[in-house]
């Protein structure tokens, strides 16, 4: 019983610190239920989802000349991608609701450490949920393509990581300099 109310202690102490670490002013513009900066706000998205990292599926459609995409497989991945962001946007809702009983929980004294674990678990899985959604979008919108395509599309986006890292590392030369 100890090392729980320890662990729940602790688990408190870290969301508080987070919290003020942010500044205590509760929902940021930028900022998800956890914390975390969205990106997605600004057109910047990601593999993983709002963290900013990619999704790995609109890059597909971005390089539909230079992979040669028939007319069918552009309407297909239209439609994949369509229907991802839909359930994408139910999907995130859930999450952040979570996020706020959560946080509305740890904050009251008087909520029951059941109750409170119970909410750890609904947001980890709704969180956990997405991910995996974001993984089958992705392998649906990789099935789309021929084997040649694919091959084609990892060159462009190993061309483009090149050339993204080069410019940071000009960036950062510059900015040591001035």
């Amino acid at each position: 019983m100890k090392h729980l109310i320890t662990a729940v202690l602790i688990l408190a102490l870290t969301a508080g610190a987070a919290f003020a670490q942010r500044g205590g002013h509760g929902f940021e513009p930028g900022m998800d239920n956890f914390g975390s900066h969205k990106m997605m706000q600004k057109g910047q998205h990601g593999q993983f989802g709002p963290q900013g990292k990619r999704d790995g599926s609109s890059h597909i459609l971005r390089f539909a000349d230079e992979i040669n995409l028939s007319e069918e497989q552009r309407q297909t991945l239209k439609d994949l991608q369509f229907d991802f962001k839909l359930e994408q946007i139910d999907r995130q809702a859930e999450v952040k609701k979570a996020g706020v009983t959560l946080k509305a929980l740890m904050r009251d004294d008087a909520a029951a450490e059941k109750d409170v674990f119970e909410a750890i678990d609904k947001a980890s899985d709704l969180k956990a949920d997405l991910h995996k959604m974001r993984y089958v979008h992705r392998k649906q919108m990789r099935d789309v393509l021929t084997e040649e395509q694919q091959t084609k599309l990892k060159e462009l986006r190993w061309d483009r990581g090149d050339r993204e890292v080069e410019e940071r590392k000009v960036i950062r030369r510059r900015m040591k300099k001035g």
